[in-house]
């Protein structure tokens, strides 16, 4: 393959570029490096794939391109959050005039059909985009007339997610926005655990948030210089790490799987904070605009990293997964 191509399945049969109504429907894009495959049920990345020249094809989500995971593990792929990232305590709460906002965690986005807007693909790459524009079913649990597109962008060794959010609404827009990737670790099944993957980060000082185990902010905060390689252990990953990254210039954060020579690394300079969660051989990377509800609830308007969009004003949001990888190590090597 020399270039790439976007080729578009559904559940009524074959191949065809049409825009299909189906929660189960997938489009794919195909290239010489990656693949990625993404439902239109939350326009989740549903799967992706490296083409490795030692190992073969290698799914790096831990459920790449399995609709119902044999696990009982954490069972999504990679979603997008919006219009809250994180939870509510108790699935709701009220903006300061009283009105009622009823969100399970981590927003509705997630778990409702987007509409395929467009698609693209030439010699250098390809893309997709979707749109949600608010229906019945999100009136009475969020009040604002919004668009939510989002664009996949495929080439070479890398996956390019933007998100861009439009407040149609006579009145200020208060949401949060975030990406939930979970990547299989080790990126070689059998080969090494989870333990053996750095979490690399770059240089700087940092706030951690700590979490209760319900993941929610417990109130206590601490400011750490951080570079290289974290530390993190199986409990910090169940409850969730959360990092202010503000004062980062360059934010990333990147898993280096040594096992392989494997890493991936996301690119997020447009969200200040991130979030690394797990339950399982498996680590998230989420960038995030703010995160969960503190355990002691504020009204909306103050949710920790909430934003606000006039009527009628845009905002888009940009981050970069990059894959890398080094020949393979004589031990792993395929014969």
């Amino acid at each position: 393959m020399t270039g790439c191509e976007i080729l578009s399945r559904s559940s009524d049969g074959p191949m065809d570029y049409s825009i299909a109504e189906h929660a189960d429907s997938i489009d794919e894009i195909l290239g010489p490096n990656l693949s990625a495959k993404l439902t239109r049920l939350g326009a989740e990345l549903f799967s992706l794939r490296l083409a490795h020249p030692d190992f073969g094809s290698i799914g790096l989500l831990l459920n790449d391109d399995e609709p119902i995971p044999a696990h009982s593990w954490w069972n999504s792929h990679a979603p997008l959050l919006f219009p809250i990232v994180g939870g509510l305590v108790g699935n709701i709460s009220r903006l300061r005039d009283g009105t009622r906002i009823l969100l399970t965690n981590h927003g509705f986005a997630r778990k409702t059909l987007f509409t395929r807007k467009g698609h693209h693909a030439n010699a250098s790459g390809a893309w997709i985009e979707y749109e949600l524009t608010d229906t019945s079913i999100v009136h009475g649990c969020y009040p604002w007339k919004f668009t939510f597109v989002v664009r996949y962008e495929l080439s070479d060794l890398s996956l390019k997610v933007t998100m861009r959010v439009t407040n149609r609404d006579a009145t200020d827009m208060w949401y949060q926005l975030g990406w939930h990737p979970g990547f299989k670790t080790p990126f070689l099944r059998d080969k090494g655990n989870r333990s053996d993957v750095r979490l690399i980060l770059p240089e700087g000082m940092y706030t951690l948030y700590e979490c209760d185990d319900n993941s929610s902010l417990t109130g206590k905060k601490e400011r750490r210089e951080l570079g290289g390689a974290f530390d993190f252990t199986d409990e910090g990953l169940a409850r969730t790490y959360v990092f202010d990254m503000s004062e980062i210039k360059d934010r990333t954060a990147a898993l280096v799987d040594p096992n392989s020579g494997m890493t991936v690394m996301l690119s997020f300079a447009d969200f200040p904070h991130l979030g690394v969660w797990s339950d399982g051989p498996f680590i998230c990377l989420e960038p995030w605009q703010g995160c969960d509800d503190y355990a002691d609830q504020t009204v909306f308007e103050d949710k920790f990293g909430i934003v606000t969009l006039a009527p009628g004003k845009s905002d888009t949001r940009e981050i970069l997964l990059s894959v890398n990888y080094d020949p393979a190590p004589a031990p792993l090597r395929q014969e």
